[in-house]
């Protein structure tokens, strides 16, 4: 109990954290702060839609959708999550999806002011989008959205691309395209735009074309002079990949020590390539010393802000939720993979994430399971029951079954209870429940009861079936009590 405690509060602070962040502007700070807090309580909701606005603002909008998603499948009923996963669709220019998600969320907050702006604003993108999609002879304009989006982004981490941004003259032309894509046709003698088309759509092309004014005559430019080479270090470098090799051959022949021998003789020769620790890590990983996996992978992360090898950093925290997961430390394993998912949405690693929150659900009611403390607080429920106070017998009868599901006089006890108070819905998911466990449990006494509390589902608000109900169902309570 002091553990959770004490990761609640961690959540809590770290929320606040995360909340201040948002508020002055600084969203990849609050991404972090809402990302930690998810690690300490991964089941609220809550936390994945602060994170879901946050990644928005940032333009992380495949992100920001993951969470919304996640924020409405812990809480179907939180209007907000649709707002988030709407806003995120309309920014992904998913308009349909948009108004769907929108009028979901105004299903359970009809007055909500946000919703139904988000709405309108998606239904008139979609209009918009329909009527803009077509040429002036009607048919569908081919190129009207490889120019859409975040058309910078994209071009400037490519290197065939990223110096056009440098030049006024090329940006004021992909701009034009992207304003106007029927311009497209004009343009495709200019190899700047068939580059920059090429990079938008994932396309292969010749060597990179830097974005220069075309001038009449063109002069090849002077050569640079060769930077000096270090050989020393080029050397050493060599040496460790040639380590790494050896390594990888002994890794594949599952002769583990002897890997982590040349991994380690690698890190000694290029201390600034933590893919070496990583390795390592690996190794032990497999031979089953999984502390000492988290010891290297965690040694890895110190380095990183000196090696600069930030790429590493989800690849090294899902080790470590591997580690934990053999160690059947649930919790740890799913604050690693979460924290690894914000670094790298890999596909891998989000399965790994469920299959361990799955594991920690059922090792929890697996600790949580006591047949002797179950059968206490049956006792205390049936001392309710006949003292007719029928809200507190069914409090014990539910933690009862918490402690046994497994028990089907438990579910025919808290059945009887319900009746009493007319909640026939529940008596009646109890009572088969019951049936479903122990098929021949006092059948002949079961018939009618339930038969009325159908009845009583399909007549709902009318006392006379409900009494009904009780009033033939009291020999089947008497027996319930005596199990």
């Amino acid at each position: 109990h002091s553990t959770t405690k004490r990761m609640a509060s961690e959540a809590l602070e770290a929320k606040e954290k995360g909340n201040a962040a948002f508020l002055r502007g600084d969203h990849a700070d609050a991404v972090k702060h809402f990302s930690d807090a998810i690690a300490y309580d991964p089941q609220n909701h809550i936390l994945f839609s602060n994170r879901s606005a946050a990644y928005a603002m940032l333009k992380k909008y495949d992100e920001a959708l993951y969470d919304a998603d996640k924020c409405i499948s812990l809480n179907p009923n939180f209007a907000k999550g649709y707002g988030r996963k709407g806003a995120a669709l309309h920014f992904l220019e998913r308009y349909d999806d948009a108004v769907a998600a929108y009028k979901k969320g105004l299903e359970l907050d009809q007055n909500n002011a946000q919703l139904k702006q988000g709405l309108a604003q998606s239904e008139a993108a979609m209009q918009d989008e329909n009527a803009g999609g077509m040429d002036a002879g009607g048919s569908e304009n081919p190129f009207k959205n490889v120019f859409s989006g975040d058309v910078w982004s994209k071009l400037n981490k490519d290197p065939r691309t990223a110096e056009f941004s440098k030049d006024p003259a090329v940006v004021k032309l992909i701009d034009s395209l992207r304003d106007n894509p029927q311009l497209m046709e004009k343009h495709l003698g200019d190899e700047r735009v068939l580059t920059a088309f090429a990079v938008l759509l994932n396309l292969p092309t010749q060597p990179a074309f830097k974005a220069e004014k075309p001038s009449s005559t063109s002069q090849p430019k002077p050569q640079e002079a060769p930077k000096p080479e270090e050989p020393a270090v080029n050397e050493e470098k060599k040496k460790a990949a040639a380590e790494k090799d050896l390594g990888n051959q002994e890794y594949k022949k599952k002769n583990w020590d002897a890997a982590i021998q040349h991994y380690t003789e690698a890190t000694k020769l290029d201390p600034d390539d933590i893919t070496y620790l990583s390795n390592i890590a690996a190794v032990y990983l497999e031979k089953g010393d999984y502390q000492q996996c988290i010891d290297e992978c965690q040694k890895a992360l110190d380095e990183v802000s000196r090696t600069k090898q930030y790429t590493m950093i989800g690849k090294l925290l899902a080790r470590m939720g591997n580690a934990y997961t053999k160690m059947e430390k649930w919790a740890e394993a799913i604050q690693c993979y979460n924290k690894s998912l914000t670094e790298q949405r890999i596909p891998e690693t989000l399965k790994k994430l469920q299959q361990a929150e799955k594991a920690k659900k059922d090792a929890d009611e697996r600790a949580y399971f006591s047949p002797e403390i179950s059968l206490q607080d049956k006792a205390k429920g049936n001392e309710f029951f006949q003292k007719q106070l029928f809200p507190e017998a069914v409090k014990c009868y539910d933690e009862a079954i918490k402690r046994n599901p497994k028990d089907h006089v438990l579910y025919s006890n808290r059945s009887a209870c319900y009746l009493k108070l007319m909640e026939c819905p529940g008596a009646l998911k109890d009572a088969e429940k019951c049936i479903e466990l122990c098929p021949t449990f006092e059948s002949e006494h079961c018939q009618t009861p339930f038969g009325l509390v159908r009845l009583s589902q399909h007549v709902r608000g009318r006392r006379r079936i409900a009494g009904t109900a009780i009033a033939g169902f009291s020999t089947y309570v008497l027996v319930f009590e005596r199990g």
